[in-house]
């Protein structure tokens, strides 16, 4: 099992491919498991890392409540360091997007692109409709904490329209470090990323499903946040976009690669 010390925790990760580094960031409560697809597309052109970050997974505990996603993306930092990549092209879906973000906040030097997808980069309400729903999730938090058993119907009827995101979504439900993933939910319910974001330089793309209207508006308000970056939006697809049209977002993020000039000429043999 390859496992790392940084920052006194264990950080599980895998590698798989040649090439260009490729780093994928999972959403709350999952693993690194939920980018099997994209592992299979990419390592044949990239070298492509995934993580359970610090709470999630296979890596260590994620203590107290303080400054969660700063200690979590200075995990990957160091993870980096010893694997002596220099820079990397980071993707994060939903809550993997405010790690990506923070990321970049954190270790510009070390971003030669970013992807976010069906995330958000700021949750202080500018509607009522937005106060309502910065409401609902901080009461809903500890909707994490039930048994597997109950949440799992809602899940499978949630995801009915999209069988792959059902499939992995309902196997990471019942391995879900829940305390851990209440305590992150509650960390991203409190971000206000979006007046930083100005000082982001790398090539940056926003991708996100159409089936939540008010997820396409947060995702405009990161993408017009960053000089340059382009925001693409996904018909029939819900978060997370990976799974739910993995094609068209295989698709996206291999033209993205491509035109930063973050792609090597060569199939690997991984």
């Amino acid at each position: 099992m390859p496992i790392v010390q940084v920052n006194q925790t264990a950080i599980y990760y895998e590698e798989h491919g040649t090439g260009r580094p490729l780093v994928f960031i999972h959403g709350l409560g999952l693993t690194h498991t939920m980018w099997t697809p994209q592992v299979e597309t990419f390592s044949r052109t990239h070298r492509v890392i995934t993580i359970d970050v610090r709470g999630a997974g296979h890596s260590g505990k994620l203590r107290g409540w303080r400054r969660l996603l700063q200690r979590q993306t200075a995990d990957l930092m160091a993870l980096l360091n010893q694997l002596g990549i220099e820079q990397v092209v980071l993707c994060g879906v939903s809550y993997g997007g405010v790690f990506a973000q923070r990321f970049v906040l954190e270790y510009p030097q070390r971003c030669a692109g970013l992807i976010v997808v069906d995330s958000f980069s700021s949750t202080r309400p500018r509607t009522i409709k937005e106060l309502g729903l910065v409401i609902g999730v901080n009461l809903g938090a500890p909707f994490w904490l039930l048994p597997g058993r109950m949440l799992a119907p809602v899940i499978a009827h949630e995801y009915a329209p999209w069988p792959l995101a059902q499939q992995y979504l309902l196997q990471g439900l019942f391995a879900m470090r829940r305390y851990e993933t209440m305590k992150l939910r509650y960390a991203i319910n409190w971000i206000h990323y979006t007046p930083e974001l100005k000082l982001a330089r790398c090539p940056t793309l926003g991708i996100v499903g159409d089936h939540e209207p008010l997820l396409v508006e947060y995702m405009r308000t990161f993408t017009q946040a960053i000089a340059g970056a382009h925001l693409e939006i996904i018909p029939h697809s819900f978060d997370p976009t990976n799974l739910c049209q993995r094609e068209c977002f295989d698709q996206l993020v291999g033209a993205f690669l491509q035109q930063i000039g973050w792609t090597d000429m060569h199939v690997s043999k991984d």
